[in-house]
């Protein structure tokens, strides 16, 4: 599908995918993802995010080992406590072990490492308690390689499924460069026109074609779809029923 518009930010695609956007945007966005597999693949995958792995058990066994030994050689450098200077006063002075700064440098590490894995956890459970996209899938058959009559229809249309995907499956081989897609309800009224390029598409002449639909352009009723090449010749006709939420 060929867009004049250059791709949207990223953080366009996070507001689309956490539900920020106003309609308008909310509708432009998505016009943009019905030709555009690179942005529509990054808006489905935004669920991978990747453990960063921060906290205690982030260190390996030698950084470890290591460690323990440094503490070990502080420990053993203790000398033993010095004598009273008055031996008149028989109190002796409390000294702090020379290996108690390398043990509190070593907790301090450890605590901001539990703080930076706190805090990379609380950003994984915000990514993911945010609703996620719901799709649909149909494949549709030409209306002249079927049988029977009537139009195929979707068994079901929850309320949740923001995206239909519909697949496209030729009655005869496309040959032209550039194709044409055209939806209009059983009455005949417009509902939504788009092109392909045929890099973007399968370059098997038989193989079928996804056609991304937002819910917002697909009420309840009778559509027809026409898949036509550059020359006006068509590929195929194809009829789809959409029940209600």
């Amino acid at each position: 599908m060929s867009h004049p518009e250059p791709h949207p930010e990223p953080e366009a695609l996070a507001a689309y995918h956490a539900g920020e956007l106003t309609e308008p945007e909310e509708r432009r966005l998505q016009d943009h993802l019905l030709g555009c597999p690179e942005c529509a693949a990054l808006l489905l995958d935004l669920d991978g995010l990747s453990d960063p792995g921060f906290g205690a058990g982030s260190l390996a066994p030698a950084d470890q080992e290591t460690l323990w030994r440094s503490l070990q050689s502080e420990i053993r450098k203790e000398e033993p406590v010095p004598a009273p200077l008055a031996p008149v006063v028989p109190l002796r002075r409390a000294v702090s072990p020379r290996w108690l700064p390398a043990l509190a440098a070593a907790l301090l590490a450890v605590t901001i490492g539990l703080s930076a894995w706190v805090v990379s956890l609380q950003r994984k459970v915000d990514v993911l308690s945010r609703p996620q996209l719901a799709t649909q899938t149909v494949d549709l058959y030409s209306s002249g390689s079927r049988s029977e009559g009537s139009p195929q229809s979707l068994e079901t249309f929850p309320a949740n499924v923001l995206l239909l995907t519909v697949i496209l499956h030729p009655e005869k081989p496309r040959s032209t460069s550039r194709y044409r897609v055209q939806i209009t309800r059983a009455g005949g009224e417009g509902v939504w026109t788009s092109e392909w390029r045929r890099e973007v598409v399968q370059p098997d002449p038989y193989d079928p074609i996804p056609l991304g639909l937002p819910r917002s352009r697909l009420g309840p009723g009778n559509y027809r779809i026409h898949w036509i090449e550059e020359t006006g010749q068509r590929i195929g006709d194809y009829e789809l029923k959409v029940p209600g939420p």
